[in-house]
């Protein structure tokens, strides 16, 4: 009897350091593929346009083609073209994400920094969606599934990652192309922690490939509510620290804002899971969205320094948590390749995102505030809470559940 305790106390704990040690590689790729490698882009932003004489709308070009990249690079990886080892795809995907991003620092026309953005979209996409399906069905097989949107506080930590590169590079009096190349080394020390965290395996080839049809009921209305999050949430997250470098009382705040946002998102995948476990996911993923909304309301509302951070906090708070949390509820209500499923609600949140930054950018210049911009986000974050009710609605009438 002692022996079979034994035995089952050591598959338990190795259980529990399987589970720790796949979620901490899973928060290692999406702190290369977003934190770093798709986000600092926006610290980077003021300091690049100034450096170059690039515009708002020329700015926002250059965000919207790295969107359009990623969208593409959704596709991409949910077609039967990207066969074989995920883990292949993973690294393949971190590597070419590496040498854009330092890439990146060694051009200054638009033609060029347009390619070199397009290639970091393409990888970034391909990077998240087969790091999330591998890390997704490792769990699932530990019966841990629950567990998977953690990998989203990655994000928050790659942010704050390139936030402090940016602000004390630029404070030691290194120019733009630097903080591109040190952007670039961040993610090759990503690809290596991720090879040892998240080894190749071939059972991962099963899990992700199957040609099982995607089904389940209210998961098309999820999908549409995570596209208009995308277009909530982008224009914030890429224009927050232009909005504070532009103004004069703001300006201060330039070197710490995009660090408030990072700093805010890590904790938030387990705060915002605990009040998933207490009110269920739609009720969770409505609030958030409705704070998110209000993060993004004070961004181009108000001056006041306090209220900038705090509206820095609530996007941060909230962008990753929903985020993650939004792929693992889909896991669960919907049936099929973990690969398809991630990369369809994938393509719809990039749909979002590849508008908002050309809407703001081209308001911007014709305005001068992202203030009309900001409001279109809140309308679409308003109704993604809306669809995401909907959405619980219709699953529950079909399975006959009561509210």
């Amino acid at each position: 009897m002692s022996d079979i305790m034994t035995s089952t106390g050591r598959q338990t704990a190795g259980n529990r350091l399987a589970v720790l040690t796949i979620v901490a590689g899973g928060m290692i790729v999406l702190a290369s593929s977003m934190g770093i490698g798709r986000f600092v882009y926006t610290p980077i932003l003021p300091v690049m346009a100034n450096a170059l004489d690039l515009s708002a709308a020329q700015t926002g070009l250059l965000a919207s083609v790295n969107l359009v990249a990623y969208l593409a690079g959704a596709i991409a990886a949910s077609s039967r073209f990207m066969r074989g080892s995920p883990h292949f795809w993973l690294i393949g995907g971190l590597v070419v994400l590496a040498l854009s991003t330092i890439a990146t620092g060694m051009v200054s026309n638009m033609p060029a920094l347009i390619f070199m953005r397009v290639l970091a979209g393409a990888s970034t996409a391909i990077a998240l969606i087969f790091g999330m399906a591998i890390v997704t069905d490792r769990l699932a097989r530990l019966g841990r599934v629950s567990l998977a949107g953690l990998q989203f506080g990655g994000v928050g930590f790659g942010m704050v990652v390139s936030a402090v590169l940016v602000a004390w590079l630029t404070a030691s009096g290194f120019g733009w192309r630097s903080l591109w190349y040190a952007g670039g080394a961040a993610v090759v020390v990503g690809i290596v922690l991720t090879a040892l965290l998240l080894p190749g395996g071939g059972e991962d080839r099963t899990a992700s490939d199957n040609g099982e049809p995607l089904r389940g009921t209210g998961f098309i209305t999820m999908v549409l509510s995570y596209g208009l999050f995308g277009f909530g949430y982008i224009i914030t997250a890429t224009f927050i620290v232009a909005i504070v470098h532009d103004s004069e009382r703001l300006a201060f705040l330039q070197p710490y804002i995009w660090m408030a946002v990072g700093l805010a998102g890590m904790p938030s995948t387990y705060l915002w899971n605990f009040v998933s476990a207490r009110i269920g996911f739609a009720k969770m993923y409505a609030v958030g969205c409705i704070v998110e909304a209000i993060g993004v309301a004070l961004s181009v509302s108000t001056e006041i320094p306090v209220l900038i951070v705090l509206s820095a906090a609530l996007l941060g708070g909230t962008m990753m948590a929903l985020t993650g949390s939004g792929f693992s509820h889909v896991r669960e209500i919907a049936t099929g390749s973990a690969r398809r499923l991630f990369a369809v609600m994938t393509v719809s949140f990039s749909i979002g995102q590849v508008s908002g930054p050309i809407i703001a950018g081209w308001l911007y210049d014709l305005q001068g505030s992202f203030f009309w911009g900001s409001m279109a986000a809140v309308a679409a974050l308003i109704l993604a809470a809306g669809l995401s009710l909907l959405s619980e609605a219709q699953a529950r009438r079909a399975s006959n559940i009561p509210a």
